[in-house]
């Protein structure tokens, strides 16, 4: 036995899909408890040759999203599959999602990582958006959590709330509607991070 190590937080985590990278690490692809949006996320995680881990993604919506399998193409992106409850015209959907190099190396060089040593709300992307947009954020300690949209006459279009939320980097995904699942109008938006001692307010672009 060389190693062995365990990942998650303080629910339940499950990997569904393991593959070995070029660089002698690991990526696992399967779902959250812990962290994340709604009840369940998809959850990759990314580990160096001896099990520790560089980045961790969460992915998904208000309701529950699952990661069965995860690959990586030739151009290095991530590819996730598995269904959606949080996307779906009903039920659960087939869900493919793709995560480039990009996506998991944050903004720059920086490197997403369990431990930062600060709170941050990053510039979502794609942004303009006209379908889904991605919301990223930083928290630097556990702490409860409030993720706002607002519109520009500062009226509140979507909200999510976290009891509490551990340390680490997350991903929320907007589709562009209200709290009430109804497509919003076209136009500029504010989306506000609010955790026990960090406040910070960034603009996005919702395209028809």
């Amino acid at each position: 036995l060389l190693w062995q190590k365990t990942y998650g937080g303080f629910k339940d985590e499950r990997a569904y899909s393991v593959f070995a990278t070029s660089d002698g690490g690991y990526v696992l692809g399967g779902i959250t408890h812990s962290f994340g949006a709604g009840k369940v996320d998809m959850y990759i995680l990314k580990t160096d040759e001896n099990g520790d881990t560089t980045w961790t993604r969460t992915i998904g919506g208000p309701k529950s999203d699952y990661c069965y399998n995860v690959i990586q193409n030739y151009n290095f992106d991530f590819i996730l599959s598995g269904s959606s409850y949080s996307y779906s015209s009903g039920g659960a959907d087939a869900y493919i999602v793709n995560l480039t190099t990009d996506m998991v190396t944050a903004v720059g060089d920086e490197v997403p990582n369990l431990n930062p040593s600060d709170f941050n709300l990053r510039q979502n992307y794609p942004n303009p958006f006209n379908a889904i947009t991605n919301i990223e954020y930083s928290l630097s300690k556990a702490v409860p959590v409030s993720l706002v949209v607002y519109n520009i006459l500062g009226q509140k279009i979507k909200e999510w709330n976290f009891e509490r939320q551990s340390k680490g980097d997350y991903i929320i995904q907007w589709d562009g509607t209200n709290n009430y699942n109804q497509k919003v109008a076209s136009g500029v938006y504010l989306y506000r991070i609010v955790t026990d001692n960090f406040v910070e307010t960034k603009k996005m672009v919702l395209l028809e």
